[in-house]
C-alpha cells in the first residue's frame, strides 16, 4: 500500500496492476483464488506515480519508507509466490522505491508493529487498513490500550472493554427485547386479524395498525437498535482480529489472544482443544432461547441448535479474544433478557386491588346475629 497524492491505495482493490498478483495472500492478501500452473516463480510489477510513503505489511508488521527528501517517482514491487503449492499463494512481496535527487537525500523507515499510536504519529494511520468502520475501530485501539495501562492484562481490557460496550448500548438492547416481546405477545391476536381478513389485504393493513395502536407496539422498535449496533460490532471483530498488542498476551489458561487457545494439540483434531468457542455456542443458544421469538416455534427451535453449531465452526480457528470478547457479550445479553422476563413476571403478578361489598342484610340475618 502507498500514499499517491494525498490519497492511499491499497493494492488488493480496485484497478491496482498489483492486484493480480497478491491473490491468496495468507495475511491480509486479496481474496479469491487462481491456478498456479505456467506462472513464473516471481514476477515484477512497475508503478507509477509519486508517492508520500510505501509501506508493505502483513498482519502484525509493517516495513515502510515513511518519507525522504529525494522525489519518489513510482516503485517496482517483486511478489514471489509459493510453488509447493499447485493455487498461486504468495510467500514474499518486497519493493523498490524509485527516486530522483540532486543532492545528499534523508529518508525515514519504519520496520516494526501496527501499532495504531506508533503509525500516527509516522502519518501513517490508514496502515491499519479498517476501510469504512476506521472511525469506530480507532477510538476502540485507543479505549483498550486505556484499559491495558490501568491494568496491564489484555484479558481483562478485553472483558472491561466488553463491559462498556454492553453498557453503551444497554437502554437499546433493552428497547429491543422488551418491543419483541410486546410482538410475541399480540402474536395470538395477530393470526387472527391475518385468518379474519385474508383475503382484504386492505383491511388486514388497517387492523393491524390499529392493533399496533391498541397495544403501543412499534414492530420497528426491535430491529432498528440491532441494526444500530452491527457498525460496533464489526469494528470490534476488526480490532480484535487485527491488533498487534494482543500478539502473545496471555489469559488465565490461553498463551496467545491472537491465536486459538490449542490446548491438548497433540491430543485433539482441528489443532487443539478451543474451550471459548464451545463456551460462545453454548451461550449463543442459551440466548437464542431467551430471545422472544413471533415466528414458527420449530423454527426457533432449529435456530437454537443451527445457530451455535455455525458459530462454533467459524469461531473455532479464530483469534481466542474474539472468542472471549463474543462469549462476555452473550453473558451480558442472556442476563439483560433475564432481567426482562422477570419484570414482566412481576408486573403481571401485581393483582388489582377489590373492594369487597357486603351484601344487605335480611331481617333474620339481623335476630341472628350476621
Amino acid at each position: 500500500m502507498d500514499e499517491k497524492g494525498g490519497k492511499v491505495v491499497h493494492h488488493c482493490e480496485g484497478d491496482s496492476p498489483l492486484k493480480g498478483y497478491l491473490v491468496g495472500g495468507l495475511a491480509g492478501g486479496c481474496s479469491g483464488a487462481k491456478n498456479a500452473a505456467g506462472l513464473p516463480r516471481a514476477a515484477t510489477v512497475p508503478y507509477g506515480g509519486e508517492q508520500t510513503w510505501i509501506a508493505l505489511k502483513n498482519r502484525f508488521f509493517v516495513t515502510a519508507l515513511v518519507s525522504t527528501t529525494a522525489k519518489v517517482g513510482g516503485f517496482e514491487a517483486t511478489v514471489a509466490r509459493d510453488t509447493a503449492v499447485a493455487t498461486y499463494r504468495p510467500e514474499s512481496v518486497s519493493a523498490r522505491a524509485q527516486v530522483t535527487a540532486d543532492g545528499a537525500v534523508t529518508s525515514v523507515f519504519y520496520v516494526g508493529p501496527k501499532k495504531q499510536a506508533i503509525l500516527w504519529g509516522l502519518g501513517m494511520k490508514d496502515v491499519m487498513e479498517f476501510g469504512m468502520w476506521r472511525w469506530i475501530c480507532y477510538p476502540l485501539v485507543w479505549v483498550l490500550n486505556i484499559f491495558h495501562a490501568a491494568i496491564p492484562n489484555y484479558g481483562v481490557a478485553i472483558i472491561l472493554l466488553t463491559i462498556l460496550v454492553r453498557l453503551i448500548f444497554w437502554p437499546l438492547t433493552h428497547k429491543s427485547t422488551v418491543g419483541m416481546k410486546k410482538m410475541q405477545e399480540i402474536q395470538p391476536l395477530m393470526k387472527e386479524i391475518q385468518a379474519k381478513y385474508k383475503d382484504n389485504p386492505q383491511r388486514l393493513q388497517q387492523e393491524t395498525f390499529a392493533l399496533y395502536r391498541e397495544h403501543k407496539v412499534n414492530p420497528m422498535s426491535s430491529c432498528l437498535p440491532m441494526l444500530i449496533q452491527i457498525p460496533v460490532f464489526i469494528a470490534l471483530f476488526n480490532v480484535l482480529r487485527s491488533a498487534v498488542e494482543l500478539r502473545y498476551a496471555p489469559f488465565l489458561w490461553i498463551r496467545d489472544l491472537s491465536q486459538p487457545e490449542a490446548l491438548f494439540a497433540s491430543w485433539f483434531p482441528f489443532g487443539g482443544l478451543n474451550i471459548l468457542p464451545i463456551l460462545m455456542a453454548v451461550t449463543t443458544g442459551l440466548q437464542s432461547a431467551f430471545t422472544p421469538s413471533t415466528g414458527d416455534r420449530k423454527q426457533q427451535q432449529m435456530m437454537m441448535i443451527m445457530m451455535p453449531l455455525m458459530m462454533l465452526f467459524m469461531f473455532y480457528s479464530f483469534p481466542s479474544a474474539l472468542s472471549l470478547y463474543w462469549f462476555l457479550s452473550n453473558l451480558f445479553s442472556i442476563v439483560q433478557m433475564g432481567l426482562i422476563r422477570r419484570q414482566t413476571a412481576a408486573s403481571r403478578a401485581v393483582a388489582v386491588p377489590m373492594e369487597i361489598i357486603d351484601p344487605p342484610q335480611t331481617r333474620q340475618m339481623r335476630r341472628h346475629g350476621k
